[in-house]
Formats: C-alpha cells, sequence, structure tokens
C-alpha cells in the first residue's frame, strides 16, 4: 500500500473493495457501522476509515493499533489479519460487521460462531462486486471471488461477555 505511487498499476491482495449494493442490505438489517476499520481512500465504503499507512483522509492509522471499545465498526481485513482481527473482537467490547471467508479450517472461524449476533450470511460477490483502485485510477476486478466464499457476520462482545441485541429485519 505504501508503495501506491511507485507502482500505479500494482494490484494488491489488502486493497480490495466490496461494492455498495452488496454492503446495502447489511447496513439495512444490521444498522450502518461508524467506522471501516481496513481502508484506504481508494477503497473506504464509510466516510470515516482508519488506513493502514498515512493517508489525509483517514479518522487514523493502523486498526489493530487502536482501541475499539464502544466502537460500532465495518471490517473487511486481508485474510492475513483474520486471527488478530476476531481476537481484537473477542477482547473488546465492540460490535462489529465482519466480512470475512467462509474458511471452517482456519484457526480463527470457530471464535465467530461464540460472537456472533447475526450471520453468516453469504454475500452474492462477482468480479463486478469486488474491485480495487490503482493508483492511475483504473478500476480493476477480483478475477476469482468465488475462491474467497465471503460471508458477512454481526459480531458483538462484551471483552469476552457476548451481549446479545436485537437485530432489526
Amino acid at each position: 500500500v505504501a508503495d501506491r505511487l511507485s507502482r500505479p498499476n500494482q494490484v494488491l491482495s489488502a486493497e480490495w473493495a466490496l461494492d455498495p449494493t452488496v454492503l446495502s442490505p447489511l447496513f439495512h438489517d444490521w444498522d450502518r457501522p461508524h467506522v471501516d476499520l481496513f481502508a484506504t481512500s481508494g477503497n473506504f465504503v464509510l466516510p470515516t476509515y482508519v488506513s493502514p499507512v498515512r493517508d489525509p483522509g483517514a479518522f487514523a492509522v493502523d486498526a489493530l493499533s487502536l482501541d475499539w471499545k464502544d466502537m460500532f465498526a465495518y471490517a473487511f481485513p486481508p485474510p492475513t489479519l483474520m486471527h488478530r482481527v476476531v481476537q481484537k473482537i473477542r477482547d473488546t467490547r465492540c460490535r462489529v460487521i465482519l466480512i470475512a471467508p467462509f474458511w471452517p479450517r482456519m484457526l480463527w472461524f470457530p471464535e465467530l460462531g461464540g460472537l456472533a449476533v447475526a450471520g453468516p450470511r453469504p454475500l452474492n460477490v462477482t468480479s463486478r462486486r469486488l474491485t480495487q483502485v490503482l493508483g492511475s485510477g483504473l478500476r480493476v476486478k477480483h478475477p476469482n471471488p468465488q475462491v474467497l466464499n465471503l460471508h458477512a457476520w454481526l459480531l458483538q462482545s462484551e471483552g469476552g461477555a457476548l451481549v446479545r441485541e436485537p437485530v432489526r429485519r
């Protein structure tokens, strides 16, 4: 991400963004989060976002270094960070709409069930709905979004003690 200016047409595995048509039903049913935790100026879906690098439009840098206490957030982290994200949710009083691959064999996956207020909800993600904006401004489509098998979860914890609230339908 930091090298984006020197490599304007490089596709980055951490820069994918979901089309708003995929997210609208989630935000309608589960409410609209306040902050997008894993975003850049090229892929944010909420006006307030946290970037992994310095970004003049970002609220903060490095979502995992922030205190998520009492936060209602949207998170679509790279799969390589998923374990740390799930741990942070478990250990912090927060509510998060998490977009994650449905990969039951991953170490972090079983914890999702214990934190889930709603979900998993399969997402209808096509190449057209999972894109990335390159440094040159060109928008590229994901070559094979089906391999990710993306699902959405509404997760909530009370620093380890789960608090279940009604979900709007």
